[in-house]
């Protein structure tokens, strides 16, 4: 197991860590500087075929209170589409994601991952409204 050099400082280790990792400053286009992609975690996690803007629908409503799945879900006319990256607010709002993403036949056979980081805490439903996954996101 090989092991980081501990430094008396240790945000010098965690800095280093940071930048192996590639998190630091990460878009959802997933911009690293072209010549840098394969030299962190990141850019080997994220190849050319890991996001396809073809393959994913994403619309939005934004909720004028907190509301229980079943009557934020109730009609689909009230999501919106929404682009990656947009900004949404104000703070504390309630805003309900439909995401469906196609899988593409070349990744047939492999593990797939959907990165969803929305800056905040979230809650993942499955269609029939059952709670499934926490998330937080944000730095």
């Amino acid at each position: 197991l090989a092991m980081a050099q501990h430094y008396k400082n240790e945000t010098i280790t965690l800095d280093r860590i940071a930048r192996f990792l590639g998190w630091e400053n990460q878009n959802p286009s997933g911009s690293l500087p072209p010549g840098r992609m394969s030299q962190t975690l990141t850019g080997r996690l994220w190849t050319s075929k890991s996001f396809d803007p073809t393959v994913l629908t994403l619309t939005h409503f934004a909720a004028p209170s907190r509301l229980p799945f079943a009557e934020a879900t109730a009609d689909p006319a009230t999501f919106a589409p929404v682009a990656i990256g947009q900004v949404l607010g104000p703070a504390w709002s309630s805003h309900w994601f439909r995401v469906a993403v196609k899988v593409p036949e070349v990744l047939d056979g492999e593990e797939v991952h959907l990165l969803w980081d929305a800056g905040c805490e979230s809650l993942l439903y499955d269609e029939g409204g059952k709670p499934l996954q926490g998330l937080v996101g944000g730095t």
